[in-house]
């Protein structure tokens, strides 16, 4: 939607631009390096078997599609650690992206150095 309206945005003048209180937003989108779904599956086993028998009759399995529906469900704590770990990893990685975007538009923050990702206690 955002993407749409900046292409709007960049077709209208400067001058209606200013008229109209509209400019395009600048849009910085960070995806995850591992596919959720894909580390889902790796984890499935841990869910009660009821659940991996309902997964299993819509195709839910390495070699098939629907791990997307192990995505949602899946709280299992060393599931959750992995994903905490992926998203720490992946800031580690971005951490130059995203501290000039902070710049860029005005924003302070700071990165706690840390040199471990965060635990993740139930």
């Amino acid at each position: 939607m955002l993407e749409r309206f900046n292409a709007v945005a960049r077709c209208i003048t400067s001058e209606q631009q200013i008229e109209q209180n509209v400019r395009p937003v600048e849009l910085l989108v960070i995806k995850p390096k591992i596919k959720f779904d894909h580390m889902a599956q790796d984890f499935t086993y841990k869910l009660p078997q009821s659940m991996r028998f309902l997964l299993s009759m819509i195709g839910a399995n390495k070699r098939g599609g629907g791990s997307s529906l192990a995505n949602y469900i899946l709280f299992e704590q060393k599931y959750c650690q992995a994903l905490i770990q992926s998203g720490y990893k992946d800031r580690c990685r971005k951490r130059v992206i995203l501290q000039t975007a902070a710049m860029k538009a005005r924003i302070h923050f700071t990165f706690a150095v840390s040199p471990s990702p965060p635990s993740l206690r139930l």
